[in-house]
């Protein structure tokens, strides 16, 4: 009816297109299973962290000193891989930050991974509304773990994980 404005509506379709397009390879791309044979957690994590955080601008260091990967089934790896996944994630999305400290340790029978960044925080018992953090709750209580949170409006945001392992 408006033969004037075919031209826009090509246009905007085709952005939209494009659009969908690249949000169907991001979730394709999240969806894949990590193999832990050819690379292992560490270099899988540092994979991540290249693709996600560092793309965006964002400063990462490492801690792996205290970390001994056999101690560490494929299940516990997968989902350790996940949950940094997911906190990767919300930290682009959410916490506005320059850098981010990540330390994964074993020992005494435990696997922790520590997640820190200097952004924004929230507020102590605040209520999230995406599903991010019980994704990461959910994931843990399958191997018996816990999450620990702190945070500071302000002064950024720490997410402590900690799974059994074998000794």
């Amino acid at each position: 009816n408006n033969p004037e404005r075919v031209t826009d509506l090509v246009s905007t379709s085709i952005k939209y297109l494009q659009s969908a397009i690249e949000e169907n390879r991001k979730i394709a791309h999240a969806l894949v299973v990590p193999d832990f044979n050819t690379k292992d957690l560490v270099d899988q994590v540092f994979n991540l962290t290249d693709s996600m955080l560092i793309t965006s601008g964002i400063k990462v260091n490492f801690d792996i000193s205290h970390f001994q990967q056999e101690r560490i089934n494929d299940q516990q790896k997968l989902t350790i891989y996940r949950i940094a996944q997911e906190q990767c994630n919300n930290i682009i999305k959410h916490a506005k930050a320059k850098r981010v400290d990540i330390s994964l340790q074993t020992e005494d029978g435990l696997f922790k991974m520590i997640i820190s960044d200097d952004g924004k925080g929230i507020e102590a018992g605040k209520q999230t509304k995406g599903i991010g953090l019980r994704n990461i709750n959910s994931r843990l209580s399958i191997l018996n773990g816990s999450a620990n949170i702190k945070s500071v409006p302000g002064m950024g945001f720490t997410l402590e994980i900690i799974i059994p392992v074998k000794k």
